[in-house]
């Protein structure tokens, strides 16, 4: 989708001279961990992440999230991430979400 911008600034609004335009786009989903879904709280367990919205025009720095703590992913293919999970300093369950824009 893409829309017109428009600048408010202290209740007044403008356009710029030079139309620009807004784009959103869906943010990147995951729907499967493959090889392993659970590992030491050490780290280092590899697993393979299947989604998709990886390889949007729009996304500059993919990241993948276990619970607050980020790593950098390899993208495999468009539908297909590998990652190794993080060291933690207590085990337990946590969220895998990715980002798009770090």
């Amino acid at each position: 989708m893409i829309y017109e911008l428009k600048v408010t600034v202290d209740n007044k609004s403008t356009m710029t001279k030079d139309h620009k335009n807004f784009g959103y786009y869906f943010d990147s989903e995951l729907s499967a961990v493959i090889d392993s879904d659970n590992g030491p709280a050490i780290g280092g367990t590899s697993s393979l992440l299947i989604g998709k919205g990886f390889t949007h025009p729009n996304v500059c720095n993919l990241k993948v999230r276990y619970g607050g703590i980020e790593v950098n992913p390899k993208l495999l293919n468009s539908t297909t991430l590998s990652t190794l999970s993080p060291r933690v300093s207590l085990p337990g369950s946590v969220v895998l979400s990715t980002s798009g824009n770090g």
